[in-house]
């Protein structure tokens, strides 16, 4: 059995996913593939929590600030907390939207 992994949605400079894994840290791993970012200076936002740009690694977040990368593994969008568990401290699960938008979406 092959489950369809849900596509993003990019309209406007802006691309809306949904978190479809949560890693054994707590990460919160987006269907948002890095090529799909829109171009430009972007904003992340997931139910009421926004983050202003993309980090280059997990130690570049500060404590209970949740910050947004790119995970090696799968190069999809990741939101995570620096030393914390991204999905109890946030408090979001598989399904939640996910949005990014560049400077002119």
């Amino acid at each position: 059995v092959k489950i369809k992994e849900p596509i993003p949605a990019i309209e406007n400079n802006c691309t809306t996913g949904e978190i479809i894994y949560i890693d054994r840290f707590g990460n919160l791993i987006s269907n948002i593939k890095e090529e799909r970012l829109p171009g430009g200076k972007i904003e992340i936002s997931i139910n009421t929590t926004k983050i202003p740009a993309l980090s280059k690694k997990y130690s570049n977040g500060k404590t209970n600030e949740p910050i947004a990368l790119i995970n090696s593994g799968f190069k999809t969008l990741e939101i995570c907390l620096n030393r914390g568990n991204a999905s109890s401290f946030l408090n979001y699960g598989i399904g939640e939207k996910i949005t990014v938008r560049g400077e002119n979406g």
